[in-house]
């Protein structure tokens, strides 16, 4: 005869497939938490205080992930200023000869090596431009937009 045990290695009355011993247990009630009952070792039956076993509940697989969308903040020089357009480009050099501010931002923006969206720098240096009528808000908006980087 046959004898089978659960994941655990608990005394089973129902019949559990590739759960099962040949190994007599010794005889017992129903389960009880705490109390004594038979647990199956892999060589021998032995008495351990019962725990109830936890469920195990397989999570919903994923059907579509959301893709985990990647945007470019980092851009040279180039790049962001030819986010401009030729006359906003011009009206800020044009501008810059006389307003020490929009000078320094240029001049910032020219020597730097990279120009980051997120640097609170230019979040806030920006604007400046719309203070002196060189583009909208709207355009500054668009300018510091930062797009996807295509997968």
């Amino acid at each position: 005869m046959k004898y089978s045990f659960d994941t655990w290695g608990w005394y089973s009355l129902e019949e559990i497939p590739d759960r099962t011993t040949e190994i007599v247990p010794p005889e017992c009630g129903i389960p009880i938490v705490g109390e004594p009952y038979p647990n199956f070792t892999g060589f021998e039956w032995i008495w351990l205080p019962y725990i109830e076993p936890i469920p195990v509940i397989d999570p919903e697989p994923i059907s579509n992930p959301e893709p985990i969308v990647q945007y470019k903040t980092i851009l040279t020089p180039f790049e962001f200023k030819n986010r401009f357009t030729s006359a906003e480009r011009i009206a800020a050099r044009v501008l810059a000869r006389t307003d020490d501010e929009l000078d320094d931002l240029w001049d910032m923006l020219a020597s730097a090596q990279e120009v980051n969206l997120d640097d609170p720098l230019l979040i806030y240096g920006l604007p400046l431009l719309v203070l002196k009528g060189i583009i909208t808000q709207e355009r500054c908006d668009e300018i510091l937009t930062k797009y996807p980087i295509p997968s």
